[in-house]
């Protein structure tokens, strides 16, 4: 072989690595993306004061295969009557009975402490979740309500959400760069 040869033979190796690494570089990000975890920005005002419009967060998607899903986690989920998934957190759990009455939230007759809620927000019952009216949740509901009641599309409204209608829990709020950090 000549010289020519062997520096075309070099470059042609050189392009099918860097298309190899690239192909194997973008699988990986996929991979991660669609099964650990992806990005999502906040839209409205639903979940105001702790999330507004704007606000980027990292969705974890793993630990919902493995733990239970917790009262009080902020979630993603797929709502039966939005196109874009929705950030919500979760109120109520498989099993357990929720009552909307005089502005509290009761599960299973006992008042839930909302520590998350801005002083004075009263939740009101709607289409689906109805004042006085007490709901029990079956073995793979949710119950999801935005932190900001008074203006937040949410089970109330469009009812429960299944298991698989979650997407993940938001872990992690990396934009703005003044609210940086881990969601509690």
């Amino acid at each position: 072989m000549d010289k020519l040869d062997k520096k075309t033979i070099k470059k042609q190796n050189f392009i099918f690595e860097l298309i190899v690494n690239f192909a194997t570089a973008l699988l990986i990000f996929l991979l991660f993306y669609y099964f650990v975890a992806q990005t999502h920005e906040v839209h409205g005002a639903s979940m105001l004061p702790n999330f507004t419009t704007g606000d980027r967060v990292i969705t974890e998607k793993v630990t919902r295969y493995f733990n239970d899903i917790k009262r009080g986690e902020v979630v993603i989920v797929h709502s039966p009557v939005h196109t874009e998934p929705l950030i919500k957190r979760v109120i109520a759990l498989p099993g357990e009975t929720v009552e909307i009455k005089n502005g509290d939230v009761y599960i299973n007759g006992v008042m839930l402490s909302e520590d998350y809620l801005k002083d004075g927000v009263k939740t009101s019952g709607q289409r689906f979740l109805k004042e006085g009216v007490p709901y029990t949740l079956s073995k793979d509901e949710y119950l999801v309500m935005g932190d900001n009641r008074p203006v937040s599309s949410d089970s109330r409204s469009w009812g429960t959400v299944k298991r698989k209608d979650i997407i993940g829990h938001a872990f992690f709020r990396y934009w703005p760069l003044s609210k940086v950090g881990f969601i509690r």
